[in-house]
């Protein structure tokens, strides 16, 4: 599985950048905007064909999967901790039973082994040294164990400085696939960029 996560501010170019990435393969978005309102969110949306809807995945303003059509959401560490877990489990089920994907973010082996719900994907981080944030280093030894800790139902996806040139590591760590950020958003032409790592990426994982 591979899928590209937004930049966190909102970019003039953004939405021509993923039509593009989508015309080239990819088939999981990330949308994720933390500060922004949920018209803000919806005018970013809205920039995007709505023929890519179903490959979109939102990390807040939930609500807004059913009007969209979109793909599934994410449920966010700052999410989890501010809400009651029967809240939680309700969106969860709601967002489930009509077929939807819903996944989180982790940041540990321990934090995998104690998921209560099971989720389509798990992103773990950092697995190599972020691009777009420097002081967010590998922590790759710490999940050298990671097969012992996978269940058969919720896949694990690298993310943290993926690279084409480092892909070939985090399969042979156990991991089902890679989220891409720094690495797009930071290149000079993220299209080719995403080309290459795609390239590596099936070469590794499929």
């Amino acid at each position: 599985m591979l899928v590209i996560i937004s930049s966190n501010k909102v970019l003039e170019n953004e939405a021509s950048i993923v039509g593009a990435l989508f015309e080239e393969g990819l088939s999981v978005f990330h949308l994720r905007k933390p500060v922004i309102s949920k018209p803000e969110l919806e005018a970013e949306l809205r920039k995007i064909a709505p023929k890519y809807y179903n490959k979109i995945v939102i990390h807040s303003h939930y609500e807004l999967i059913t009007k969209y059509n979109l793909r599934g959401i994410h449920f966010t560490n700052k999410f989890l901790a501010k809400s009651k877990k029967h809240n939680v489990e309700a969106m969860y089920n709601a967002v489930k039973s009509k077929g939807l994907t819903v996944s989180t973010s982790i940041h540990s082996l321990e934090e995998l082994k104690e998921l209560n719900l099971n989720y389509n994907y798990v992103l773990l981080s950092p697995v190599f040294d972020s691009i777009s944030k420097p002081d967010y280093v590998s922590q790759a030894h710490n999940f050298e164990q990671l097969a012992a800790y996978k269940t058969n139902k919720t896949k694990v996806l690298a993310l943290g400085g993926i690279t084409a040139q480092n892909i070939n590591i985090a399969k042979g760590m156990g991991f089902d696939g890679v989220a891409l950020l720094g690495s797009i958003w930071t290149s000079e032409d993220p299209l080719q960029e995403f080309i290459k790592i795609k390239n590596t990426y099936l070469v590794n994982f499929i």
